[in-house]
């Protein structure tokens, strides 16, 4: 059994009581958009980029919500991840505000969905903290260990 390490950033997007979400096609499974720091970057910096690669969007980094520590399979792998979540704005309107939308044709792997935030505790989403803690955001960054092996 292979193990492996990543460092990631995600955003919270939030407009006209929807929160923006991403998922495979055909998948049930929900989750933040974002991805991978590179070597180099900080976290909000990986963000803006990961957002204008993934959607095309231009975005502005808010504040750090939630710091998670997360333990899961990937595949038959042992995987293990620090995940960073801030609150994003779009910085134009660079992406639909409504439904589902694909935003480049090479990037058909992923659809992106406004989802109402009402829906949030009806669909499986990670993380898993994310219902609970929307509904009342803290004040401060919140640290989570998550896992989902």
């Amino acid at each position: 059994m292979e193990k492996s390490w990543s460092f990631r950033s995600a955003g919270v997007l939030i407009r006209d009581g929807k929160i923006l979400v991403r998922r495979e096609p055909g998948g049930e499974e929900y989750a933040l958009p974002g991805g991978n720091i590179e070597l180099g970057e900080t976290s909000r910096q990986a963000l803006v980029r990961e957002y204008a690669e993934k959607t095309g969007a231009h975005i502005s980094c808010g504040r750090l919500l939630w710091i998670e520590e997360s333990s899961f399979l990937n595949g038959e792998n042992s995987a293990s991840a620090l995940n960073f979540y801030y609150m994003v704005e779009l910085s134009g309107a660079d992406i639909p505000g409504a439904g589902e939308f694909v935003p480049f044709k090479d990037e058909e792997r992923m659809l992106y969905i406004w989802l109402p935030l009402e829906n949030i505790d009806k669909v499986k989403i990670y993380p898993k903290f994310l219902g609970g803690e929307l509904s009342d955001l803290a004040k401060y960054p919140k640290h989570f260990r998550s896992s989902y092996c």
